[in-house]
């Protein structure tokens, strides 16, 4: 471990002047002797599996406020309510819940014979402490969101807690999605403990070295998870360049990266990767301020005119899922049967043909005329220049609808000024990008007046079907929902859904083990990883 810290240090020497960027774009190559040779003095210096996160001097998870320590303390804590790899909510510590008619409260049981790591029980009055203590963490605490949108919580017996809201929501339960204290081992020692925690989960806490190490130790639990590697070391780095370099040279075990970071550590085989779904949703944004925009035809057309899975391999290298509808297709959510648009560049021409749109001028650009104006098929197509996902999806966009008689250019500029132009409503079409939240709620989207309703995109029967979503409090109402929302949504063609982009975990070759992962919990599966002897 000495020689991997002294390697660290070297690093951040090293790479004081690098900066990330969000092109996307990477022009390190990698050096694959170099990567085995230190794979191997890795592999001989240390049985532990070696993670990384950011320097901090707080190690309590309701108070904590940086990510990338949040993930390094999921080993230590168990969630009062869990999310599961469709999005789901499901039991963890909570075993089962149910809303009460007002739908701004529930009643929650605890699971019996759950303890922490000291030998005391999980109780309601656990609970009830964690939440108190989330609401009033620092403001930009990991949970401070879930602690804001809770207004009570009283206990009912030691296994059971009533949770209030600030509103009737169907997605209050995600809200319980928090890691839970121990209220006797806290108590009034909140600050003296901040560097000593202690959970409940497959590894306890050993030691703390500030801006060096975190040092975890295989626990008995009762949640059934026997890890299988003694311990895990958690260096301190400083920034994310230095996770990608040192997992590079083999000093860190596992790293996660996003789509733009892929196939930069996959080209030699020596690397094992670990797909997931994210939140993250690319699409096409129409302005409906434009009346040719509010025409269906031209927006059906311009669909059948996006050739989805070319987009899918040549963009995002085959690292993201096709979706017809706004859900993302892994999520317990999605509904399949929708009105699908495959990329049909004849069928394109048909429904403009339909519409009325003609091209009779000959110049390649079709028109028509509608209560004595002429509109013509000629817009431009926005993104930011930045990103090159948006511009290579804009141009090839562009390339197929002037193929169909709409002439269509592409308008790449700053990120803030395409910023500033959505926000002004100052565009024809764009092509929009959004990382969710965990809660289930387009009203952002599609509401009329919704935060990122760029399109100015106003419908009665989504607002009514959108207000079902948000009051639908049991699973089989909620799915009946959110069905009735994308078919009608997308039968209007509102938007158009591109992808949903994946994220993955990399780890070294000699990480053995389910290496799986999920957008909430990265390390979900670490207590069943081990190091190949």
């Amino acid at each position: 471990m000495k020689k991997i810290i002294v390697a660290i240090a070297l690093m951040l020497f090293v790479l004081s002047g690098c900066k990330s960027t969000d092109s996307g774009n990477n022009n390190s190559n990698n050096n694959v002797q170099n990567e085995n040779n230190t794979s191997t003095s890795a592999e001989g210096t240390s049985d532990d599996i070696i993670l990384s996160m950011r320097t901090t001097q707080n190690l309590n998870p309701l108070t904590n406020e940086d990510s990338s320590v949040d993930n390094a303390l999921k080993l230590m804590f168990e969630p009062l309510v869990d999310i599961d790899e469709n999005f789901k909510p499901k039991d963890a510590i909570a075993e089962s819940w149910s809303f009460l008619p007002s739908g701004n409260a529930l009643t929650l049981k605890i699971k019996d014979n759950l303890y922490w790591h000291d030998g005391t029980p999980i109780t309601a009055d656990d609970v009830v402490f964690s939440i108190n203590v989330m609401k009033s963490s620092p403001e930009n605490a990991v949970y401070k969101t879930c602690g804001l949108n809770i207004s009570y919580c009283k206990k009912i017996d030691d296994l059971n807690v009533e949770i209030g809201f600030s509103r009737a929501y169907s997605g209050n339960i995600y809200y319980l999605f928090f890691p839970v204290i121990s209220s006797s081992y806290y108590g009034n020692n909140m600050e003296s403990k901040k560097l000593e925690p202690m959970g409940s989960s497959a590894y306890g806490f050993k030691s703390f070295t500030p801006a060096k190490e975190l040092r975890l130790i295989k626990t008995d639990n009762s949640f059934g998870k026997s890890a299988i590697t003694e311990e895990i070391s958690i260096i301190i780095t400083p920034d994310r360049n230095t996770d990608l370099y040192s997992f590079d040279q083999g000093i860190l075990d596992i790293i996660y990266a996003d789509i733009t970071e892929m196939g930069k550590y996959d080209n030699t085989g020596t690397r094992q990767i670990s797909e997931y779904p994210t939140r993250y949703l690319d699409y096409v944004g129409f302005n409906y301020n434009r009346s040719v925009f509010r025409d269906k035809a031209v927006r059906q057309a311009v669909a059948y005119a996006l050739p989805k899975k070319n987009i899918l391999e040549s963009v995002y290298l085959s690292h993201a899922q096709i979706t017809d509808t706004i859900v993302n297709p892994s999520s317990w959510l999605y509904e399949d049967d929708v009105e699908k648009y495959d990329y049909n560049v004849e069928k394109a021409k048909e429904v403009l043909e339909t519409g009325g749109w003609v091209d009779d001028d000959g110049d390649g650009i079709r028109e028509r005329v509608t209560n004595s104006l002429n509109e013509k098929l000629n817009f431009k197509i926005l993104v930011n220049e930045e990103n090159d996902e948006r511009k290579q999806i804009a141009y090839r966009l562009a390339e197929e609808l002037r193929s169909v008689g709409i002439f269509a250019t592409v308008e790449a500029v700053p990120f803030a000024d395409y910023q500033d132009r959505l926000a002004k409503n100052q565009f024809d079409m764009y092509i929009g990008g959004v990382s969710q939240n965990p809660i289930p709620d387009f009203t952002y989207l599609l509401g009329s007046g919704g935060s990122m309703n760029y399109s100015n995109y106003s419908d009665d029967e989504v607002n009514s079907i959108l207000s079902q979503c948000r009051n639908s409090f049991d699973e089989n109402s909620m799915k009946e929902a959110f069905s009735n929302l994308q078919k009608y949504v997308a039968s209007e063609v509102a938007y158009i859904p591109i992808v949903y982009r994946n994220s993955s975990i990399f780890a070294n070759n000699r990480i053995n083990g389910d290496i799986n992962a999920t957008e909430t919990n990265i390390f979900r599966n670490a207590y069943k990883w081990y190091i190949k002897k």
